[in-house]
């Protein structure tokens, strides 16, 4: 079997969408705006012919009281001659 190594990617998005506390309702939306140069940090692995791209999390700003989980933003570092 061969081994698979995940490969670090930059996802595109102006935003995301998060889960705060729930109340009587149920849970409540939040939208969270990326800003310029900012991306979601993924992680794409292929394996033969199939591929997955999986999102990495990090904790959550405490005072969001948010209950899904939060992805890791990161900006971008531009190398010589790179076009985003």
């Amino acid at each position: 079997m061969a081994e698979v190594w995940p490969k670090p990617v930059r996802i595109v998005a102006t935003r995301f969408v998060v889960y705060r506390e729930v109340d009587a309702a149920g849970p409540l939306d939040y939208w969270v705006k990326l800003k310029p140069q900012e991306y979601l940090q993924g992680a794409l692995l292929q394996y033969s012919t199939e591929h997955a791209l999986y999102i990495v999390t990090v904790e959550a700003p405490a005072d969001l009281a948010v209950v899904s989980p939060w992805p890791r933003i990161v900006s971008a570092r531009r190398k010589a001659g790179e076009n985003i």
